[in-house]
């Protein structure tokens, strides 16, 4: 029987002698035939018919070419089978070698372990060395003694434990940290939540910011888009836990529209300015103020704005002020100030009373535009328009009027003193300025139903500006009904001089009428009569004598060429205007 070996070396099997792919048959025709020229169809019919012949006669290609290819074929492969078990017996050597060292390391190691173990290492000991040299004749002994002992191995016990001890410690120390931690964050994060809940439940929008955290809507939606765009600040948390505002473009001051009044040249009345928030604040009132902030900004960015477009008004900017005129002597400064400490409290004058109510209109006049541009987006529009706010204007429009009305109503009252003095004791004047009236002005383009009450009356405020005055000259003539006969008045007139003018004529030629009348009925002369002269208006007889009555400011003046008399407010005359003119006309002069 043949010994059956654990493994066995052979040759690799021999494959095709056909090309495997392209490349390996590209290359074989390039090495034995010099490239494809030397390639020919008719050599190559040839050659398959000289291999077809060798087919048929195996015997005839012995001595051929191609017989002598095939026999040195056959020799190389008979070598290389010849080479491979070469190869594996000398693998087998080495693999003999390598077991016997193993065995001789194992009798050896045995032998030595034989002395202190002799039953557990006889059971690896080969019999050979067994019987030669016997059990236990090999031995060993330590060169150096150990320096491990029993002092050293407890101070080593007792070092490990204590690192693990340590370890311990630092397990539990960061533990209580971390719960330390935690607690404190906690507490910073309820301290937080409540700051935001408060802001809340105070009406203040809270909303979440995009990658940003919380953040509060303090601002208006229908403000310039500048205001409106930053009038949103983040709700951040300090370090002791309490919610603070991030302003971003707002900014962190605090600023507001401040109204001046100067009078002659000098500083009579200012606005009052609230004064900064102290660090204690609460965050709600830090809101308020950012709000209110950043209306003054818009208030007085749309300020300056109108105030291009009132020159004609007398408005003048410079950047940092806008004034204009009340009157000749009067002049209201705007300015945009920066909030620091509370103002020291103090009595209010006349002018600074001016003042706050000049800052009130302001604000509520603004307020009205943000009013009015909510209206007008929810009505479509063509085109987009964005014209300066009317806020200077009615201000001015209505100081104005309150001068007017002033400067009217006062000429009229001395007026009326001084008819009285001079013997007219039927004269008087009624003055009319109506209420601000909660009906919606009759407007075309003004939704009655969805207005409100609020802005009717800012709407009357703005646009509502009259008042009427009827005097009673004499009780067949007022003023109040047009003297179509004696003096007709225009329609309107451009402001109140030129008003103020017609009530001066107007009453002049009631006066001149009422004293024609008298005279001519009481001196029984139907030859006096009146024309204008260059001062008033002149009653004129027969011969010529002309007694001249006309007014000087508030005083009622009559005149002839040898007297003047004058009835004024609070002075009295020893005889009326009547008897003056009764007689001068009774008397026998004659002036031709």
């Amino acid at each position: 029987m043949e010994r059956q070996t654990p493994f066995s070396l052979r040759p690799w099997p021999r494959g095709d002698k056909k090309p495997k792919n392209i490349g390996e048959f590209v290359a074989r025709v390039s090495s034995e035939r010099n490239g494809f020229r030397n390639v020919k169809e008719a050599d190559l019919i040839e050659e398959i018919k000289g291999h077809a012949a060798g087919a048929a006669n195996p015997d005839s290609g012995l001595d051929s070419p191609e017989g002598d290819s095939e026999s040195d074929a056959e020799a190389e492969n008979d070598k290389k089978e010849k080479t491979a078990i070469v190869a594996r017996d000398d693998f087998l050597r080495n693999l003999e070698a390598a077991h016997q060292s193993a065995m001789l390391n194992l009798d050896l190691v045995s032998l030595l372990l034989s002395k202190e173990t002799p039953n557990q290492a006889g059971t690896t000991l080969s019999p050979t060395l067994r019987e030669l040299v016997g059990i236990g004749t090999l031995g060993s002994s330590k060169v150096h003694q150990s320096n491990i002992t029993p002092a050293r191995e407890a101070d080593d016990l007792a070092v490990g434990t204590g690192w693990r001890v340590i370890g311990t410690n630092k397990m539990v120390s960061s533990v209580l940290e971390a719960a330390e931690r935690l607690e404190k964050e906690i507490s910073l994060e309820t301290k937080y939540w409540a700051d935001v809940l408060a802001v809340s439940e105070s009406g203040w929008a809270v909303s979440s910011m995009a990658g940003k955290g919380l953040g509060v809507r303090f601002g208006f939606a229908e403000a310039a888009p500048m205001y409106r765009d930053s009038s949103i600040a983040r709700l951040i948390r300090n370090e002791e836990g309490n919610a603070q505002l991030d302003h971003g473009k707002a900014g962190k001051g605090s600023q507001r529209v401040r109204a001046m009044i100067e009078v002659g040249g000098k500083i009579m009345g200012r606005s009052r300015l609230p004064g900064g928030l102290p660090d204690n604040s609460r965050l709600e009132d830090r809101v308020l103020e950012a709000r209110n902030t950043i209306f003054a900004q818009e208030l007085w960015y749309e300020i300056s704005r109108e105030s291009r477009t009132l020159l004609s008004l007398g408005v003048q900017s410079d950047g940092a002020e806008v004034s204009y005129n009340v009157n000749p002597t009067t002049r209201v400064i705007l300015c945009l100030e920066d909030l620091s400490e509370p103002e020291p409290s103090r009595d209010d004058n006349l002018y600074d009373q001016m003042a706050q109510l000049t800052i009130q209109g302001l604000n509520l006049f603004l307020m009205a535009a943000h009013r009015q541009n909510y209206k007008q987006r929810e009505q479509p529009k063509h085109g987009r328009n964005n014209p300066p706010y009317n806020l200077l204007r009615p201000l001015i429009s209505r100081y104005r009027y309150t001068l007017d009305y002033d400067k009217l109503i006062g000429f009229v009252s001395s007026l009326t003193d001084s008819l009285h003095n001079s013997g007219f004791d039927s004269t008087n004047f009624t003055k009319t300025q109506p209420f601000l009236s909660l009906q919606p002005p009759s407007r075309p383009d003004t939704d009655h139903h969805a207005i409100t009450q609020a802005e009717i009356l800012m709407l009357n405020i703005i646009n509502f500006q009259q008042f009427s005055a009827e005097i009673s000259i004499t009780p067949e003539t007022r003023i109040a009904k047009p003297l179509m006969d004696l003096y007709p008045s225009h329609d309107t007139y451009p402001n109140v001089d030129e008003a103020i003018h017609y009530v001066r004529q107007a009453t002049v030629r009631a006066v001149v009428d009422r004293l024609l009348e008298l005279t001519s009925e009481k001196l029984a002369k139907a030859d006096i009569g009146w024309g204008d002269a260059m001062d008033g208006v002149a009653l004129v007889d027969a011969l010529d004598r002309e007694l001249t009555i006309g007014t000087e400011g508030t005083q009622l003046v009559a005149r002839t060429k040898s007297q003047r008399r004058a009835w004024g407010v609070g002075a009295s005359s020893p005889e009326s205007i009547e008897e003056f003119v009764l007689k001068y006309f009774r008397s026998d002069e004659d002036t031709r």
